[in-house]
């Protein structure tokens, strides 16, 4: 498939270097123009297209070779004379219940076809199994730039709908929105092995999963993208914009099902990946569902693996991305993750626009839908046996549900949390929330390793709460600070947790299990950390702190750098250490005069 992907991505090249000194022709409604119908022009022997703004194309054919046509040209004159297009094409679906752009690219062919300069919309198809915008089958490479895909409806991938394992779409400064679909994939629906790339100044926004009344049939997944059996989707785009302004990414889709904007199952696989200016971006989007038997929404990101063990390879991957302002009705408004599959969240080496938030998981919230108090994770929810959530260097801020503010973990699932700043999370409609993570563990345990986080600012009762009964929740808490207030541990049912902690700054240990048997207790010091600035959210240490240079490794191993991307156990000479020369928290504190690599080498 790599190989594939590889040849098409060079023959691309090759096929846009050509292009210069190539042959084309032109479509318009003037005698000047080469033919009056994109039909004529496709079947001509020359690859390259160039369309009037003028003229709206209805193309009632398959695609099925190799072509690059441009629209949005003054004329035709213009067109031949090489100058910039000034506008778009219009290109309508030519009647209803047909694909306004499908395409079926031979078995072997490797058909390359580019639309720049388009707007696609209006198709309305809802056969079955079919899409009323962008159909892309068979083995073919499309790429669609500087155009809009709008106002199509239909069962899968209201906009756009790639199948097949050679089935290859990149959309590039690209604006997909206002789509339906009435099964899945409101924006998108990508399976059977195909991948879609979302990429430059281009957005999925305001597009609409719809459920029917057999849920089963008509689930609603996937407001913005649906991923199935193996479908590979890398997201590039996104901002820094203040959240209500944000301009690109995965924006403002609903789900009446699960994924307000993304929903990711059958070994498929997502990646969001931003750069030092910005990062990707998934916001504002909405899992609606509202049953009683199943209830996590997963508003900004839903992962359904298949039970498997080893799982399925059900994964999502955020690097300098941005998960925020997501809601879900009653838990797991950020993203939810379940049946053994795994979602990833750090930051890339390097500074980047703001370097404390190079990776955002932050003002997600629970609307609890039944107004009963329990809403639930409003950051995540991870749930099932081989479940994963791993998420270092990252700002959790501002997430807000009544029960669990940020984490609730469940029937063995497994949360790894390293070197996050976790801040001013709590409740939706009451003075606290009840805690700020939950394991949950009945029968089947919960697992928990925390290091080198940061906890200061929020409005929790309880931080850490180890519930359940005939099973231990497994939990390990390092060279952390925990300087809130409410207490760190709470206990309920028959349970006693399986516990090691060790090295942190803590702000109370009354709440603290006795020590001895499965739980392990040392070096807890309930002092001031020492913040630079806690009142403005300034959670780096005091060059006085005695909290620097705290710390070894002789029990665990950090996995990444600090927050900031400063590597781990720089040594202060002014401080003497303790345990060892590891700062406890978030920052790993580089102020004084040392020599070391910097962030661009």
């Amino acid at each position: 498939m790599k190989i594939n992907f590889i040849k098409t991505i060079l023959s691309l090249l090759l096929l846009t270097v050509t292009s210069i000194s190539s042959a084309f022709v032109t479509v318009g409604a003037t005698a000047d123009c080469d033919y009056n119908t994109l039909l004529d022009a496709y079947n001509d022997a020359d690859p390259f297209v160039r369309i009037t703004a003028n003229k709206t194309v209805k193309p009632n054919f398959t695609f099925a070779k190799t072509k690059w046509m441009t629209g949005g040209y003054a004329s035709c004159a213009s067109a031949s004379a090489g100058d910039p297009p000034v506008g778009k094409t219009y290109w309508l679906a030519p009647f209803d219940n047909m694909v306004t752009f499908d395409i079926d690219g031979p078995v072997g062919s490797n058909t390359i076809i580019v639309a720049d300069g388009f707007n696609i919309y209006g198709g309305v198809n809802t056969g079955l199994g079919q899409t009323g915008g962008i159909k892309v089958w068979g083995d073919v490479f499309l790429t669609i730039a500087n155009s809009n895909v709008y106002d199509h409806e239909s069962e899968f991938g209201g906009g756009i709908q790639v199948h097949g394992e050679d089935a290859r779409v990149i959309a590039t400064n690209t604006q997909i929105y206002n789509n339906t679909a009435i099964k899945v994939g409101g924006g998108v629906s990508c399976t059977n092995g195909a991948s879609f790339t979302l990429m430059g100044e281009s957005s999925i926004k305001g597009n609409e999963a719809l459920s029917g009344a057999n849920l089963v049939e008509f689930p609603g997944h996937g407001g913005g993208i649906y991923a199935d059996t193996g479908c590979q989707v890398t997201i590039n785009s996104g901002d820094n914009n203040d959240l209500f302004a944000t301009e690109f990414g995965v924006l403002s889709n609903i789900a009446a099902g699960q994924g307000g904007g993304i929903y990711i199952k059958g070994g498929s696989s997502v990646e969001l990946t931003g750069n030092a200016n910005h990062p990707a971006s998934i916001i504002g989007n909405i899992s609606n569902i509202d049953t009683t038997d199943v209830i996590i929404g997963g508003g900004g990101v839903y992962l359904q693996g298949s039970n498997n063990f080893p799982g399925d390879g059900t994964s999502f991957t955020s690097t300098n991305g941005r998960i925020e302002l997501n809601i879900a009705q009653h838990a797991g408004a950020g993203f939810g993750v379940t049946g053994g599959a795994s979602f990833t969240m750090n930051r890339a080496e390097g500074n980047c626009w703001d370097n404390d938030k190079c990776s955002s998981l932050s003002s997600n919230f629970v609307s609890d839908a039944d107004h009963d108090g329990d809403g639930t994770a409003a950051a995540g929810y991870i749930y099932d046996i081989n479940s994963t959530a791993s998420i270092s260097q990252t700002l959790l801020k501002n997430n807000h549900a009544n029960e669990s503010a940020l984490f609730y973990v469940r029937h063995f699932g497994n949360l790894f949390l390293e070197g996050n700043v976790i801040t001013d999370n709590g409740p939706n409609g009451q003075p606290f929330a009840s805690d700020l993570i939950t394991l949950y563990a009945v029968t089947n345990a919960a697992n928990l390793d925390f290091f080198y986080n940061t906890i200061a600012g929020n409005t929790v009762d309880n931080h850490f709460n180890f519930y359940g009964s005939n099973a231990q929740n497994w939990v390990r808490i390092y060279n952390s600070i925990i300087y809130d207030q409410g207490d760190i541990f709470t206990i309920s049912g028959n349970t006693t947790p399986f516990l090691r902690m060790k090295c942190n700054y803590v702000h109370e240990t009354n709440s603290f299990p006795s020590n001895g048997g499965s739980i392990e207790l040392e070096d807890n010091y309930p002092f001031n950390p020492d913040f630079v600035d806690s009142a403005n959210g300034d959670y780096h240490l005091q060059s006085q702190s005695f909290a620097k240079d705290l710390c070894s490794e002789n029990e665990i191993q950090s996995s990444y750098p600090d927050i900031e991307g400063n590597p781990r156990g720089i040594d202060d000479p002014a401080v003497p250490n303790l345990r060892g020369p590891f700062d406890v928290g978030a920052y790993e504190e580089i102020s004084f005069d040392i020599i070391f690599k910097d962030s661009f080498e």
